[in-house]
């Protein structure tokens, strides 16, 4: 069975830039919106909402979501955030 996987990411604080306001605020805004099954019908268990993170967090997740045995038929990466 394939599956949909989400990494929704928002990074509103920072060590070396001015932190942000609302970019945790998107990611938890479209994480909410895919997972709804009928609007984005993602799997809950395949998927990951992080605020913030530190990039071993961000790598924690990737690993998470490839190493699951069910073939992955679309994986979405959402970043708001300073580019």
């Amino acid at each position: 069975m394939s599956r949909r996987c989400l990494i929704a990411i928002g990074c509103d604080h920072y060590d070396e830039e001015d932190d942000l306001t609302g970019a945790e605020w998107d990611a938890r805004h479209i994480f909410e919106t895919l997972m709804n099954p009928v609007v984005g019908d993602y799997d809950p268990e395949g998927s990951h909402l992080l605020l913030s993170p530190s990039l071993t967090e961000i790598r924690a997740a990737i690993r998470s979501v490839l190493i699951q045995s069910d073939p992955i038929e679309t994986l979405t990466v959402f970043f708001a955030g300073h580019g």
